[in-house]
């Protein structure tokens, strides 16, 4: 999954862009609670809902990799993070870049031929460098 926004002027982009909140259904699915493209920068927080089978999903590792990152093994508490009891994670990027924002879940799901069920929701963000004198 991916979030975008198609403006008429580069120069004008609108503020308000409705859509990115929307479920699309899938079994886990990562989904923002803040407009993950306007207004987006370095230090303006990302929040994002990770849902299960239609719920929320707590404590549940949420990672936000930049891209040239690699990630500390086990929990890298630079670029993750856990759900909250409403399945809700905050994170503030330092930089401009891309981010992959990914959740992973393994459940006791059995059949035949295997022991569990992994599930993995992944979202892309772009995170533009903005000059802080011009905004």
């Amino acid at each position: 999954k991916t979030c975008f926004v198609a403006t008429k002027s580069m120069d004008r982009v609108p503020i308000k862009n409705p859509g990115f909140e929307r479920r699309l259904g899938h079994t886990l699915e990562l989904v923002p609670d803040s407009n993950p493209v306007t207004p987006m920068g370095p230090d303006t927080p990302m929040a994002i809902r990770l849902w299960f089978r239609g719920k929320p999903l707590a404590k549940t590792k949420v990672s936000f990799i930049p891209r040239g990152t690699a990630l500390k093994p086990g929990f890298d508490a630079r670029y993750d993070r856990t759900t909250n009891a409403n399945g809700r994670v905050t994170f503030t990027p330092q930089e401009g870049n891309y981010y992959l924002i990914v959740a992973h879940h393994e459940t006791s799901e059995k059949g035949s031929g295997y022991d569990s069920t992994k599930y993995a929701a992944a979202l892309t963000v772009y995170v533009p460098q903005i000059c802080p004198c011009c905004g």
